[in-house]
């Protein structure tokens, strides 16, 4: 990586720390912010000088954490141009260390593709190191998967979701990917409830019964304590009404 720039001690108030642009790796930890708290800030960040303005490209986390310690100054290394091997280096530093989740795999691809204007061979290439599917690194399937409501992207990345559960997740409409932002959020949602629901809210929208689904989920959440098994059960009772049923029957 750029080893030629100097490094200094920066003020956090010079750093535009909410552009998030170059971000590719996985949500804040509580690990992290506590290292900080008790270490401060050792491997400089990296930021990247653009119109006066200091855009983070290697560090965010870092940033996040200093500011959440209350550390005024970190040190840093500022540079004027990103070449794409520097990218690529920092890509592939956060896959050797298990710091880049899911969604900054597609982010990575998206800024080979958007910022560095890389040519189908280079993007390729990488979204095959970083084990994604070709399929879904086409722009318009990127920008989409970008898009996605905030917490669940935070759950994806946080989770590591294969990349095959995204592939539904491109089918469906605003409507079920707030449904399904909603219900990773209520609790500690684990991954294989999390698969699993997501193929049959795919099979209730078939079905047209994604506002019995709402009903159900509205009723819910008005629960003061709510756990994973609930919804799942919530969600599985509308999917397969005979079985649930049944199985409730049994159980009285």
């Amino acid at each position: 990586m750029n080893d030629s720039a100097s490094c200094i001690l920066l003020p956090l108030d010079e750093i535009s720390s909410s552009n998030d642009y170059f971000k590719i790796s996985r949500p804040l930890t509580n690990e992290l912010i506590k290292s900080v708290m008790h270490g401060g800030i050792i491997e400089p960040i990296l930021l990247l000088e653009q119109n006066k303005i200091l855009i983070p490209i290697f560090g965010h986390n870092r940033i996040a954490a200093a500011r959440q310690a209350g550390i005024e100054k970190i040190p840093a290394k500022v540079i004027h141009q990103l070449s794409v091997d520097d990218f690529l280096k920092i890509v592939r530093i956060k896959l050797y260390n298990n710091t880049i989740g899911t969604m900054g795999k597609f982010k990575s691809v998206y800024v080979l593709q958007d910022y560095f204007n890389a040519e189908t061979k280079c993007f390729t290439a990488i979204a095959q190191e970083l084990s994604l599917p070709v399929s879904l690194i086409g722009d318009g399937a990127l920008k989409t998967i970008l898009n996605f409501p905030k917490k669940l992207v935070a759950y994806i990345d946080s989770k590591m979701i294969s990349p095959k559960f995204i592939i539904p997740l491109l089918r469906f409409d605003t409507q079920l990917l707030m449904i399904i932002e909603a219900i990773v959020s209520k609790c500690q949602f684990r991954v294989n409830y999390f698969t699993k629901i997501i193929v049959m809210i795919e099979d209730i929208h078939r079905a047209g019964k994604i506002e019995k689904l709402n009903n159900s989920i509205e009723t819910l959440w008005k629960k003061d304590h709510l756990n994973d098994q609930e919804i799942y059960n919530c969600v599985f009772a509308i999917r397969h009404p005979e079985y649930y049923d049944y199985m409730e029957k049994i159980e009285k």
